[in-house]
């Protein structure tokens, strides 16, 4: 037992610097530690749309056949500012959803779409 007690306390602690949800996730897909650490490091710097991008996160992952590959090119596209997480509707989509009867998802979409569409944007939602 006292060896069994000497070899726990030789194991490096987990590092108490990873978020809970970057390491639930972790824990979920089976990451390793490095793609973690990037994960985490990188969500530190996007705390402004932290929940957003981990719900889109989870639910572009879930899908993955290979989830630490997929998760490593979302994270170049956030490193590079062009990763889109899951964010709230603006006032326009949220008009247009309660009008159609959109449902969040599909609001959700729209409104990624009108983002990256900024120069034709008030003529898409005219035409919509």
């Amino acid at each position: 037992q006292l060896a069994q007690l000497a070899s726990a306390a030789a194991q490096p602690a987990p590092d108490s610097g990873t978020h809970p949800d970057v390491q639930e996730m972790a824990d979920h897909f089976e990451l390793d530690e490095r793609i973690t650490k990037r994960l985490n490091d990188t969500m530190k710097l996007r705390s402004d749309t932290f929940e957003g991008d981990m719900t889109a996160l989870w639910e572009i992952l879930q899908t993955a056949r290979n989830p630490p590959g997929l998760l490593s090119v979302k994270i170049k596209e956030m490193e590079e500012g062009i990763f889109l997480g899951k964010g709230k509707p603006d006032k326009d989509v949220q008009e247009l959803a309660k009008k159609y009867k959109l449902d969040d998802q599909a609001a959700c979409k729209l409104s990624e779409v009108l983002k990256i569409r900024t120069a034709t944007r008030e003529q898409d939602l005219v035409k919509i």
